[in-house]
């Protein structure tokens, strides 16, 4: 994306004085602002927004304004709060509602749920992060919170590496450029030579394993996809409480795993 100059009197402009540039930046503000709410943040008063996104206070409040005005934002009567609003909402359902990889996966997360009775989880890859897009939930009191949409670095855990391995060498190459690896916990891969060590590891065994990166509690499993043109490069995943982790229940889950990703491949064939 250009990044536009300041004219006469600060006024953003492009190369070609026609306001592109400067239409695409307000665009992508707008968008992040949009990407602020999550399930764990679903209200957000203007002091809040600013803090999520880097913005100024009027540049936020135009922005809300507007995105209230078109139904993707809602504010809260009394409160002062904001919302992601109903049309917001109406982008989730169309994007769950085409998606040919969640019709033929969700099935399969029922029954390896069923089977384990660990929360499944379908994570794709979303530039360089990785985002969880369905779950079946298990019955246990004690699990892995799971939020739908919030976008996760990808060298952290077996989910983001699962997806790594359907990076071309080109691709991987131009994310280890962009992407600085910081450590989210004391068991974190948090250089190149250790990602890269992670994911030959993966590519011989089909499976990824991860202990404590992001959250010190859990467990990561996870199992690349084989996906259609159109879909994106996605993996199932489960975070496991390490209470329950025992040498029995991961050669389970390694196996329902193998089971599912193929049972998947065949319903996308």
């Amino acid at each position: 994306m250009a990044v536009p100059t300041k004219g006469v009197g600060g006024a953003p402009r492009d190369g070609e004085g026609n306001g592109t540039a400067y239409a695409a930046t307000s665009l992508e503000r707008a968008l992040s602002i949009l990407e602020s709410f999550t399930e764990d943040r679903p209200a957000l008063t203007l002091s809040q927004v600013v803090g999520a996104t880097g913005l100024n206070k009027t540049t936020a409040f135009r922005l809300l304004t507007v995105l209230t005005r078109r139904g993707f934002v809602s504010r809260r009567p009394g409160s002062g709060e904001y919302m992601a609003g109903i049309r917001a909402l109406a982008l989730a359902g169309a994007f769950r509602a085409r998606s040919v990889l969640l019709d033929a996966a969700r099935p399969v997360l029922a029954a390896i749920r069923d089977r384990l009775n660990e929360t499944v989880i379908l994570s794709v890859r979303h530039g360089n992060h990785r985002i969880d897009v369905e779950y079946c939930r298990c019955a246990h009191a004690l699990q892995a919170v799971v939020t739908l949409g919030v976008a996760k670095p990808l060298y952290v855990g077996a989910g983001g590496r699962a997806l790594m391995t359907t990076l071309s060498p080109a691709e991987l190459e131009s994310y280890f450029a962009e992407v600085p690896l910081r450590p989210l916990s004391p068991t974190t891969l948090a250089t190149r030579r250790e990602v890269e060590e992670a994911l030959a590891v993966i590519r011989r065994d089909g499976i990824a394993e991860s202990l404590g990166e992001a959250n010190t509690g859990l467990a990561g499993f996870a199992i690349p996809l084989a996906c259609p043109p159109g879909e994106p490069a996605a993996a199932l995943v489960a975070s496991i409480p390490l209470q329950r982790q025992t040498p029995a229940l991961r050669q389970d889950v390694i196996a329902a795993f193998r089971e599912g990703a193929e049972a998947i491949r065949l319903r996308l064939a």
